[in-house]
């Protein structure tokens, strides 16, 4: 997959550094939403699978958190896709979380994402977000559900996080 031409490539970076990306997603489970985590819990979304990594000494992946080695400017994008239960209604908030190597997550308010729906129903979140990271930050992906009561999984063959270098 061909990103385009380098975004910058001036001061503060080389090209040969920028377009770098990891897209991951979730490929053993569905991370589940449901009775178990209960009402207004946010819930970390079960990433393991590196679906590309053009940069493996910058990006990696572990216990659902993308870790990015290298200070710069990226782009951070989310979709996610769940199915809501039999006889429910849902309202969840979805957002990007970042730990800017100080061990405590803060929320990325631009990628919030808010949506309501009906029983037997499949629903879709997604956001961006441009940020200037610090060497070692964390990347990851919440969903909070606020109302209903049976489990919702989200739907893996629809979910992904994706990050890309666009200036050092």
């Amino acid at each position: 997959m061909t990103l385009g031409p380098a975004y910058g490539g001036g001061a503060g970076g080389a090209a040969a550094d920028t377009n770098d990306y990891i897209r991951v997603s979730e490929s053993t489970t569905d991370t589940q939403l449901g009775s178990g985590t209960g009402a207004g819990t946010a819930v970390d979304v079960n990433f393991d699978t590196v679906d590309e990594n053009t940069d493996t000494g910058n990006f990696s992946l572990a216990s659902e958190v993308i870790t990015v080695l290298d200070a710069g400017e990226y782009r951070i994008e989310y979709m996610l896709s769940y199915v809501i239960g039999s006889s429910d209604v849902r309202q969840m908030a979805t957002r990007i979380e970042i730990d800017p190597n100080t061990s405590t997550y803060a929320k990325v308010d631009e990628t919030f994402y808010w949506n309501a729906e009906d029983n037997d129903e499949r629903a879709t979140a997604s956001g961006f977000t441009i940020q200037t990271l610090v060497a070692s930050s964390k990347v990851k992906l919440t969903v909070q559900r606020n109302v209903g009561t049976v489990q919702t999984n989200v739907d893996r063959a629809y979910t992904q996080l994706s990050i890309t270098r666009i200036s050092a």
